[in-house]
């Protein structure tokens, strides 16, 4: 009786490992034709100007770059074509010709060399081109 029940237990386990590795391998990719990878993220975006806004996107998860005026650092992390931003405390000093802040920045979404950014609520900050 207690084989009986070491087996069903074996066997549970196995199929579980089974499930949960295929779940974890089962996400779209941009050669099968789903949403873009993580790997479309990593790089310098930029906007354009006197005092451009940039973002440069490591492939470890961090992220740096100014909104023109003030530095921002933090990590990212990409779901999909949406990049979502967790941003270290900021300094905001008053830059003349910059209306642009980085402060409320929550998320972006990826279309090919671009990325739209906007904040928690939806709003759109800004758009920046791949360097």
């Amino acid at each position: 009786m207690l084989r009986r029940r070491l087996a069903l237990l074996a066997a549970s386990g196995g199929a579980l490992a089974l499930l949960v590795a295929g779940c974890a391998s089962s996400s779209p990719s941009a050669s099968s034709g789903g949403d873009r990878s993580a790997a479309d993220a990593v790089g310098t975006w930029a906007g354009t100007g006197d005092k451009p806004a940039s973002l440069n996107l490591a492939e470890d998860g961090s992220v740096d770059g100014t909104d023109g005026c003030n530095k921002a650092t933090g990590r990212y992390s990409v779901e999909g074509s949406q990049v979502s931003f967790a941003l270290n405390p900021m300094t905001l000093k008053a830059c003349l010709g910059v209306t642009l802040s980085f402060d409320k920045l929550d998320h972006g979404t990826v279309d090919g060399d671009s990325i739209t950014l906007y904040t928690h609520d939806g709003t759109e900050l800004t758009t920046l081109t791949r360097g």
